[in-house]
């Protein structure tokens, strides 16, 4: 087995290494406990981020440089090494981030930031609860689509949601029962060795509305 660095290795160990020759303060940053060096640090982050260092191993459609574990490890080195300032948001960069490159849809709603970054949490929630209480304790998560309820019926309309059913796959709403029975799957023996997972009970999701479009459109026809 080799263990040497590759020439592309060593090629990228010198351009991280290059960047903060010029850049580091001379004099550490004031503490991230004040204002004044939040203010700091984040103004740091910004020109990290303005040459796609801030997170190299992000998707470069998302301002990092796709780079490789192998690399992003590599840049982690000798960005310590060179005594560059402390990292700012650490739990977005590991946790959040990764979860919505994952999770996240191309198609957001309107007025959901707020529970889209929660629900983003609790996923990233149940994979470090996962690691951090196995064998002892399972950590699992069901992500849910639209349910029909009694208390939620006045707000799928007049026809107790039929509308709404056309734009899921399975053509129908789910009800509790649907829940109830894979949070059963998820308690048995069954699922012993399932652990953070992300179980999706939401009928396969929703149609986008371009495809629900020029299917009403062809139908017309």
């Amino acid at each position: 087995m080799d263990l040497d660095f590759s020439e592309a290795d060593e090629a990228f160990r010198a351009e991280v290494r290059a960047w903060p020759a010029d850049r580091v303060p001379a004099t550490p940053l004031p503490s991230l406990e004040s204002a004044e060096g939040f203010a700091a640090h984040r103004s740091w982050e910004a020109e990290l981020s303005a040459d796609r260092w801030s997170v190299v191993s992000w998707p470069e459609e998302y301002g990092g440089r796709g780079a490789s574990i192998l690399h992003w490890l590599i840049f982690e080195e000798e960005y310590f090494a060179a005594g560059a300032p402390g990292r700012v948001s650490q739990n977005g960069i590991n946790l959040l981030a990764p979860t919505l490159f994952e999770h996240g849809t191309a198609d957001p709603q309107p007025g959901t930031a707020a529970y889209t970054a929660a629900k983003a949490g609790l996923l990233a929630l149940t994979k470090a609860l996962a690691l951090e209480w196995a064998p002892e304790v399972r950590v699992n998560h069901i992500t849910t689509g639209l349910i029909r309820t009694e208390s939620a019926a006045s707000v799928y309309g007049a026809d107790a949601g039929a509308s709404v059913a056309g734009v899921i796959p399975m053509e129908r709403m789910a009800v509790p029962a649907d829940v109830a029975r894979a949070c059963l799957f998820l308690a048995s023996d069954l699922a012993g060795y399932v652990n953070g997972a992300d179980l999706a009970v939401h009928g396969g999701g929703e149609f986008p509305a371009r495809y629900l479009s020029a299917k009403s459109a062809g139908e017309r026809e």
